[in-house]
């Protein structure tokens, strides 16, 4: 299967944004959460979640 670099990084656009918002829920805040930008350039694999620093 393969799968094109728009729908990599919705998908992993999508699970930032799910993450957020059940962490959210638990009261925790990441303010740096994002998608990792190297790995998003890639085409291997899906991009990294950057829970930031």
């Amino acid at each position: 299967m393969v799968v094109r670099d728009a729908e990599r990084l919705r998908v992993v656009e999508e699970t930032v944004a799910q993450l957020r918002a059940e962490l959210g829920v638990l009261g925790v805040l990441l303010p740096s959460l994002r998608v990792d930008p190297v790995s998003a350039a890639g085409e291997v694999g899906y991009p990294l979640v950057d829970l930031g620093a």
